[in-house]
């Protein structure tokens, strides 16, 4: 059995508050300061990064070029023929499938 030797003449409740004011000491030396983040210490760059986009550097951020605004345009066109041609192409076997039946004419699916 382990036994806390304390003087006589000190009571618990001075040790105590002796304790929270060596730790407060502590405190106020920076002894329990944790190391602060790297990313405190990196000089700030201006423009500044673009944080909600949660990207690393402003050079990073895109732009959209003339180039990727022209490529964009045409594919949209492109999509837009393309659904022209699905839809006629579905009307004409629409087509087809009603006039093969007024002929009466069945066919197999």
């Amino acid at each position: 059995m382990l036994t806390w030797h304390v003087p006589r003449h000190q009571s618990l409740l001075d040790m105590s508050s002796r304790w929270v004011h060596e730790s407060s000491a502590k405190r106020r030396e920076g002894f329990y300061q944790k190391p602060t983040h790297h990313k405190m210490q990196t000089v700030s760059r201006w423009p500044r990064p673009d944080v909600s986009r949660g990207r690393a550097h402003a050079q990073t951020k895109r732009v959209e070029t003339n180039k990727s605004r022209l490529l964009r345009g045409i594919l949209n066109l492109l999509l837009i023929e393309w659904q022209k041609q699905q839809e006629l192409r579905l009307k004409k076997v629409h087509m087809n499938r009603e006039e093969e039946h007024q002929n009466g004419v069945t066919f197999k699916k």
